[in-house]
C-alpha cells in the first residue's frame, strides 16, 4: 500500500481552526509561536479570533491556513510518524507540501507566502475579481464558454480542475457573472466562492515578475518525498524548477483531478488531508470508492485512520509506543526461573537497564519511537527472558500477545 498526504489551500479556513489542537498539543503551539516570532504578529489570535470565514484579506487567510497545516503535519510526525509516498497541496497547499517535504525551510515559506500575499492584496485593491465553482459541466464546454465571455478588458478562465464534477472559474466580476448566468441557463449549477480575488488567472500576471525576483532570495532543496505540482500534475524532480513552477503557479490552473489520478494510478491506496477542514477529502470521496480517505482535522477520522494504518501493517507512532510499553511490561512481569543470583545479575540487569533507557527516551521524545528501536527492545526483552530461563513455550505465547496488541 502507498500513502499520500494532501494539504488544502485558501478557502479551507474556518473560525477557530486549529484551536482545539493548539490547546491539546505542544507541537502545534510551538509551531504557531515560531511563526508569530518570524512574522511579528500573533497568528494564533488571527486564526482563533479573526473573521477567517468572511473574506479576511488574502495575506492573513493564507498565512493562517499555511501555519495550521504545517502545525498539523508536525503533530502527524509525532503522533503517526509514517513517511508518506507522496505529498500534494491544492493551490496555496502546494507551499505547505513543499515545506513539509523539506524543499522549503519553515522560516522561508512563511516569508514567501507573506510577501506573496501582500502582492496579491495590492492586485485585489485594483481589480474587482471573483471565483465561482461550476458543477457537473463538461470542462471543454466551460473552457469555450469562458473564452466567449472574455474580452480585452475583462477575462474569465477555468482556474481549478478539481474533479469530474467540480470546476472553478476565475476572472473579472462581470465576466464571471456572465459565465454563471449562462451556466444556470444551460441547467448547471454555479456558486460564487468566498474569496476576494481571481486566483490562478491572468488577473495576477502583473505581479509575476515581482514574485520571480522575490523567490531568487530564497534557497530550495530536493524534496525528501515526491510532491505533485499543481501546474504539471507530476512530481517535482528536483529543487531546480521549484521557483519557476511557483511563479507559473500564480496564474496557471490547478490540475487537481489529474494530480489525484497520478497518485491513484501509481498505487496510492490511502490519503490523509493535513490542514483545516475537509475540502480535499470531500472531493476525493466523490471520485474514488477504492481508496481510504481521512481528514486529520477530525478526531474521529484520526482514530479511523490509525486503525486502518495499523491493520495495514504501517504502525503509527502511537501504536508503536504501545508495543514498546508491552516489551517493557513483559520484561518486568515475566517470572524468574533462574535460581543463580550471579547469573541473573549478569544476564538480566544489563539488558533491562538498556531497555529502560530506550523506553524512557521514547516516552519523552517522539523521534525515538521507531521500528528500529522497537526491534532493539524486542531483542533486549528476549535476552532478559533468556537470563530468567523462561520456558520457550511461555516466551512464544508472550511474543504472540505483544504482536496481537
Amino acid at each position: 500500500m502507498k500513502l499520500a498526504l494532501l494539504f488544502p489551500g485558501q478557502g479551507a479556513q474556518y473560525p477557530g481552526m486549529c484551536q482545539t489542537l493548539y490547546k491539546q498539543y505542544a507541537t502545534v503551539r510551538e509551531t504557531f509561536e515560531e511563526a508569530s516570532e518570524i512574522l511579528k504578529f500573533d497568528i494564533a489570535k488571527s486564526c482563533f479570533e479573526g473573521e477567517t470565514e468572511n473574506c479576511q484579506d488574502t495575506r492573513s487567510n493564507q498565512i493562517n491556513v499555511l501555519v495550521s497545516s504545517i502545525s498539523m503535519y508536525r503533530m502527524y510526525q509525532n503522533e503517526v510518524g509514517i513517511i508518506p509516498d507522496y505529498m500534494a497541496g491544492h493551490s496555496l497547499g502546494e507551499y505547505s507540501a513543499l515545506c513539509c517535504a523539506g524543499a522549503i525551510d519553515f522560516a522561508d515559506v512563511l516569508q514567501i507566502v507573506d510577501r506573496r500575499g501582500i502582492m496579491m492584496n495590492e492586485v485585489e485593491g485594483k481589480q474587482k475579481s471573483m471565483m465561482a465553482a461550476v458543477y457537473d459541466m463538461d470542462k471543454i464546454a466551460l473552457e469555450k464558454l469562458c473564452a466567449h465571455m472574455s474580452s480585452s478588458e475583462e477575462v474569465v478562465v477555468v482556474s481549478n480542475y478539481n474533479s469530474s464534477g467540480q470546476l472553478v472559474v476565475s476572472g473579472n466580476i462581470n465576466a464571471v457573472n456572465r459565465v454563471m448566468q449562462t451556466v444556470g441557463e444551460q441547467g448547471y449549477r454555479a456558486v460564487p466562492l468566498n474569496v476576494k480575488a481571481a486566483f490562478h488567472s491572468p488577473i495576477f500576471s502583473g505581479i509575476t515578475p515581482m514574485l520571480h525576483e522575490m523567490l531568487q532570495e530564497f534557497s530550495f532543496h530536493d524534496p525528501t518525498v515526491p510532491v505533485i505540482s499543481n501546474t504539471t500534475a507530476a512530481p517535482y524532480t528536483s529543487s531546480v524548477n521549484i521557483a519557476e513552477n511557483l511563479v507559473t503557479h500564480l496564474t496557471a490552473p490547478v490540475r487537481w483531478q489529474e494530480s489525484m489520478h497520478y497518485l491513484v494510478s501509481n498505487g496510492v491506496t490511502g490519503t490523509i488531508e493535513i490542514g483545516p477542514g475537509h475540502t480535499l477529502t470531500s472531493l476525493l470521496k466523490n471520485e474514488y470508492d477504492e481508496i481510504h480517505i481521512y481528514t486529520f482535522d477530525d478526531s474521529n477520522d484520526r482514530n479511523y485512520c490509525d486503525c486502518w494504518l495499523n491493520q495495514s501493517g504501517m504502525w503509527t507512532k502511537r501504536e508503536l509506543l504501545k508495543h514498546m510499553r508491552m516489551c517493557q511490561k513483559h520484561a518486568i512481569c515475566t517470572q524468574n526461573y533462574n535460581a543463580e543470583e550471579h547469573e541473573y545479575r549478569k544476564e538480566v540487569l544489563k539488558p533491562y537497564r538498556e531497555l529502560t533507557k530506550l523506553m524512557n527516551e521514547a516516552e519523552t521524545h517522539a523521534e525515538f519511537v521507531t521500528q528500529a528501536r522497537y526491534q532493539n527492545m524486542l531483542g533486549l526483552m528476549q535476552k532478559i527472558w533468556h537470563g530468567k530461563k523462561v520456558p520457550p513455550l511461555e516466551q512464544k505465547l508472550r511474543l504472540d500477545a505483544i504482536s496481537r496488541k
